[in-house]
């Protein structure tokens, strides 16, 4: 008899509902959304229009770099496609605005390109045709260092039959 007091009581305990159980967890929602939306949503927004007024920035002449690295000066634009000039003068690439990392300031390249350009020392005519063709002492010395490396390689093998 005692066993069935304590359960009923223990049955009744457990058929009360918690107190707040589903306004906290109204509330917790919300504080997660919130927290979604100023941590992850609106950060990413902001790039975006960053991005956007980034590339609506680029005009005819523009000097740029984009996502893979490469500078250029913008030579055409065609809807959502750039004609970049490379900084040789020569080379041409086509490439989608989306690629555009960023806007450089004028003159940019053409100072990066002054810079790095080292000139070679310039050679003789006597020099480039000595560095063209190879010396004939040098060809009929590699000659008998081959041939007797080829004669061991013989006698290496037949003293290994035997």
């Amino acid at each position: 008899m005692l066993d069935f007091i304590s359960t009923a009581a223990a049955a009744e305990g457990a058929a009360q509902p918690q107190e707040g159980g589903l306004g906290s967890l109204i509330v917790m929602i919300v504080i997660f959304v919130v927290f979604f939306y100023f941590f992850m949503i609106r950060p990413g927004n902001k790039k975006a229009k960053e991005k956007q007024k980034l590339i609506d920035s680029i005009a005819v002449g523009s000097e740029i770099i984009t996502v893979g690295g490469i500078c250029g000066k913008v030579q055409k634009i065609k809807d959502e496609y750039l004609v970049l000039l490379l900084g040789d003068g020569k080379t041409t690439i086509v490439l989608n605005r989306s690629y555009v990392h960023s806007v450089l300031p004028k003159n940019t390249i053409d100072a990066i390109m002054s810079d790095a350009a080292v000139e070679a020392p310039k050679k003789s005519k006597a020099e480039q045709k000595k560095g063209s063709e190879p010396a004939k002492g040098a060809e009929q010395k590699k000659a008998p260092e081959l041939n007797k490396a080829d004669e061991q390689k013989k006698a290496d093998a037949a003293a290994s039959d035997k």
